[in-house]
């Protein structure tokens, strides 16, 4: 079976395409664990990715190769002025749809796997438009606060793109129950004549038990709390360092560890400043992106 992937360059494919193996995988378990049991069950998977990576490859895996990435389509983040960033997304989808209908008819494709709302659409459009199979798979939203704000019919004006996902044809919409409240976004835009199987799943892990993981990683020794998450605004690291402000305040001088690449170099910043407001440089650490099995271990050692 021919699969192709639309989505953005997120970690795992990162990963692998800097040299890193199966078994150094930073995030997003979700999205690496399918792609790569299809990829050993003998599926051939290629991807159209949109994203800021731009390096020479360095693949030391033997079941991903270049071609794989059938088109990289180099567009850097930004956090610039909303009219720019505008400008920038609409000009990338288009590039995204003119790509992805251009890999199906390289290599007929028997399935469009859509990942996350923005390129997801785009591989959606054209698999509708191609007459080819496809599912939606969303790590999560946040559409239902701005319904709280901004209402049902107030948010579908605001966000568009989103909207437009819940509406279309495709085969199944996977939605990660994350605590976002996706299933009631679900309802509330769900197409009036049933489109899709939706499905809303709690994210899955690869149990191990704790002695049985290998890894380097050196425990502290003091008490310290632990927090996983990338780096971005609603992610809300600053809660936790409120928790660790408070906890201070008491005489309770226990440390706090973040692990996480970083999406938004803004909200990095502001979560530096806060460091630096409550004076916790030396209870605080930056970790950076680290391997799932790693995690587990700091997640089980943690106060």
């Amino acid at each position: 079976m021919k699969i192709l992937y639309v989505t953005g360059m997120c970690d795992p494919i990162k990963d692998i395409f800097t040299g890193k193996t199966e078994n150094e995988i930073t995030h997003a378990a979700q999205f690496f664990h399918p792609w790569y049991k299809l990829v050993k069950k003998g599926h051939q998977v290629d991807f159209v990715v949109a994203s800021n990576f731009n390096r020479e490859p360095d693949i030391k895996v033997d079941w991903f190769r270049e071609e794989n990435i059938y088109a990289n389509i180099y567009d850097p983040y930004s956090e610039a002025p909303w009219y720019r960033r505008t400008f920038r997304r609409i000009k990338r989808f288009f590039k995204l749809i003119y790509y992805t209908n251009k890999a199906i008819n390289d290599n007929e494709y028997d399935f469009i796997y859509c990942k996350a709302f923005y390129e997801g659409l785009a591989g959606n459009i054209v698999a509708n438009f191609r007459g080819i199979p496809c599912g939606m798979r969303s790590m999560g939203t946040m559409l239902n606060d701005d319904f709280k704000k901004y209402g049902v019919i107030g948010t579908a004006i605001r966000r568009p793109v989103e909207f437009l996902t819940f509406k279309l044809k495709k085969d199944f919409f996977i939605m990660t129950d994350d605590g976002t409240k996706g299933d009631l976004v679900y309802e509330k835009w769900q197409p009036k004549k049933k489109k899709y199987n939706y499905y809303f799943w709690k994210t899955g892990i690869d149990l191990t038990e704790i002695d049985k993981i290998e890894s380097n990683v050196k425990i502290p020794e003091h008490d310290y709390m632990f927090f996983a998450a990338r780096f971005d605004n609603w992610k809300r690291h600053d809660r936790i360092l409120k928790i660790l402000h408070n906890l201070h305040l008491n005489k309770n001088y226990v440390h706090l560890y973040f692990a996480g690449g970083v999406q938004s170099h803004n909200f990095h910043k502001e979560v530096k400043d806060i460091v630096k407001k409550y004076e916790l440089d030396d209870y605080v650490h930056f970790l950076g992106p680290i391997t799932q099995q790693d995690l587990k271990l700091y997640a089980y050692n943690a106060s």
